[in-house]
C-alpha cells in the first residue's frame, strides 16, 4: 500500500511539473510573440527564447551579487573591514593582507558577506543599515529596471529582459525580508534590534566570531565572554549554543547535552536552528551511549544538507554507533575530507575533525 501510494505521488509530481512547464513554455512563447513582428524568422524567436532562459539564471545571480555587494559598501561607509563575500559558492577571501578566490560550496555555506565591524560598535543605527544593506540595493536596482521599461523608445524584448531583473531582485529582497531569523533571515533580528537594548552588542559579536572562524580560529580560542548571555532570545541562543559546542569539542560531553537540551525548550520548533541544536543532541547521545531516536525531519534535513560538515558527521555518529554500519560511515568520513579541503570556516573544520576523532575512537570502544 505504502509503495502504490508513494508511486502515485510521485505520477502526480511528474503531472504537475510537465502540466507547469508546458504553460510557463507557452507563457515565455506567447510573451515573446509580442515583442516581434509577425515576419520574424521562427529560429530567431527561439534563438531568442533560449536567452532568455539564460537571463533567468543569469539575473538571479546578478541579483545575488548586488544584495552581498549592499553589505560590503554600507559596511565599508561604517568602517566594517571585509573578511569574505561569497556568491554561489565562490569566495572572496581577505586573509593575511591578500584577497584569495576560492570555490568553497562546502559547509554548507553557499552566499554570504562576512565584515568585522568596528571596535566596541554598539551603534544600533549602523547595525541596522548593515543588516538591510542588501535589501536596499536589491530593491533599489528593482524600482529603476521597472522605471527605465517605462520610458518610450526602449524595444519590447529589452523591456521585458528588464522586467525580469526587476522581479529577480524584487523576490530575493522580499525572501530575505520575510524569513524568519532563526532561518537565517532578518524580521526577528530587526525586532529584537528595536526592542532590546544590548541587542547591538549581541549582533557586534555574532560579526566578530564569524570573522575569528573565517580567519582560523577554533571555538576554544573564542572569549567565553562573546558567547554568554542571560537573555534567550534569537541571537543569544546562538551564542549559548557555540559555548556548548566548546564543551562537545574538548570531550565535555555531559554538561554540553543539558545545555543544548535547555536550549530547544527556547526554540522555535519549526526552525533550522531547533533542528541544527537537534543534530548536536543526536552525537552527543550516542557518544554517551544512550538511545535516540531522530525524527523523520531530522534525518531529511540532515541528508538534504550534503556539504554541511556538522550535520555530514552527524550522519557519521548515526552510521558508525547506531546503524554499526562501517562501510556507509567510512564514504561519510571520506566525503568530509573532501569537503573541509575547500571550507572557508577552517576554525570549525578543526574542531569538527577532533570530534569524528572522538565519535571513531568510541565506536572501537564498543
Amino acid at each position: 500500500m505504502a509503495i502504490k501510494n508513494k508511486l502515485a505521488n510521485a505520477l502526480i509530481t511528474i503531472m504537475i511539473s510537465a502540466v507547469s512547464t508546458i504553460v510557463a513554455c507557452s507563457l515565455f512563447v506567447g510573451m515573446l510573440n509580442s515583442c516581434f513582428d509577425s515576419d520574424t524568422p521562427l529560429y530567431f524567436e527561439f534563438a531568442s527564447f533560449a536567452l532568455m532562459l539564460v537571463w533567468i539564471i543569469a539575473a538571479t545571480i546578478i541579483a545575488k551579487i548586488i544584495y552581498e555587494a549592499g553589505h560590503v559598501i554600507i559596511g565599508k561607509i561604517y568602517g566594517y573591514k571585509f573578511i569574505a563575500i561569497g556568491i554561489c559558492g565562490i569566495w572572496l577571501i581577505k586573509r593575511d593582507g591578500k584577497i584569495k578566490l576560492t570555490r568553497a560550496s562546502s559547509h554548507g555555506i553557499n552566499q554570504g558577506t562576512v565584515m568585522a565591524p568596528p571596535p566596541h560598535d554598539g551603534n544600533k543605527i549602523s547595525i541596522l543599515h548593515y543588516n538591510l544593506s542588501g535589501i536596499i540595493f536589491t530593491s533599489t536596482v528593482a524600482i529603476i529596471s521597472i522605471v527605465i521599461c517605462l520610458f518610450n523608445g526602449i524595444p519590447n524584448f529589452a523591456r521585458l529582459l528588464l522586467a525580469i531583473f526587476a522581479v529577480q531582485n524584487l523576490l530575493l529582497a522580499l525572501l530575505c525580508t520575510l524569513i524568519r531569523a532563526e532561518n537565517g533571515g532578518l524580521s526577528d533580528i530587526l525586532k529584537l534590534l528595536m526592542q532590546t537594548p544590548t541587542s547591538a552588542e549581541k549582533i557586534r559579536h555574532q560579526l566578530k566570531i564569524s570573522e575569528l572562524l573565517i580567519n582560523g580560529s577554533s571555538f576554544s580560542e573564542i572569549d567565553p565572554q562573546a558567547l554568554t548571555s542571560e537573555e534567550n532570545d534569537v541571537i543569544s541562543i546562538r551564542s549559548k549554543r557555540y559555548s556548548y559546542l566548546k564543551m562537545l569539542y574538548s570531550g565535555n560531553f555531559s554538561d554540553a547535552k543539558i545545555g543544548l537540551s535547555n536550549l530547544l525548550e527556547f526554540t522555535t520548533k519549526n526552525s533550522l536552528l531547533y533542528l541544527v541544536i537537534s543534530a548536536d543532541i543526536c552525537v552527543l547521545s550516542l557518544l554517551l551511549g544512550e538511545e535516540y531516536k531522530s525524527s523523520k525531519r531530522l534525518i531529511q534535513h540532515i541528508k538534504s544538507k550534503s556539504y554541511d560538515i556538522p550535520l555530514l558527521r552527524t550522519r557519521y555518529a548515526i552510521e558508525l554507533l547506531s546503524n554499526k554500519n562501517e562501510k556507509k560511515a567510512q564514504r561519510i568520513r571520506k566525503k568530509i575530507d573532501r569537503i573541509a579541503k575547500k571550507a572557508i570556516f577552517e576554525g570549525i573544520i578543526k574542531d569538527e575533525f577532533g570530534l569524528i576523532e572522538h565519535i571513531y575512537k568510541h565506536s572501537i570502544k564498543k
